[in-house]
C-alpha cells in the first residue's frame, strides 16, 4: 500500500475538508508499514510548506518522516524516459504528469495507491495501477 500526496496533505490539517477520509489511511498507512512513493514525499512537503498550510520545513519532515519506513520507492533515473513515454501515449500530460509517475512507481512496485484526488483517477486508470478512492 502506498498514498498518494492528496492523502499526505489532508491528513496533515485537522481543519481540511477531506481529514476525516484522509486520517484514517495515514493510520492504517503507518501501522501497515505504507511504503511512499519518493514523488509523493516531495509533492507533499513542497504543498505543505505553502500557505494555506504553511508548516515550517523541519515540521514538515517530522510529519512526513513517520512514513519513511520501509524505505521510498520510485522510479530509477534511467526509466525517466521509459515512463513519460508511456504517459505520452497513454495521452496523459500537464501537471496530470506528476500523477503518472506516482501511478508508474505503484504499480511496478506493486503497491496499491490510496487516493482522494478525483482529478488523477483517469490517470491512475490509464497505468493501470491498483488503487482505492478515499471519498465516494
Amino acid at each position: 500500500m502506498t498514498l498518494d500526496s492528496s492523502v499526505l496533505v489532508s491528513a496533515s490539517a485537522p481543519g481540511h475538508p477531506l481529514f476525516e477520509f484522509a486520517e484514517p489511511a495515514a493510520l492504517e498507512g503507518r501501522t501497515r508499514n505504507c511504503r511512499l512513493v519518493g514523488h509523493t514525499i516531495a509533492e507533499a512537503y513542497s504543498t505543505i510548506t505553502l500557505p494555506p498550510f504553511s508548516r515550517r520545513p523541519a515540521d514538515a519532515i517530522s510529519y512526513l518522516s513517520q512514513f519513511f519506513d520501509p524505505a521510498p520507492t520510485g522510479i530509477q533515473a534511467q526509466s525517466y524516459p521509459l515512463a513519460v513515454s508511456e504517459l505520452a501515449e497513454l495521452d496523459v500530460f500537464g501537471p496530470a504528469l506528476y500523477d503518472g509517475l506516482i501511478a508508474i512507481a505503484a504499480r511496478d512496485a506493486g503497491l496499491t495507491l490510496l487516493s482522494l484526488d478525483l482529478r488523477a483517477l483517469r490517470t491512475y486508470t490509464a497505468v493501470g495501477v491498483d488503487f482505492r478512492l478515499l471519498q465516494e
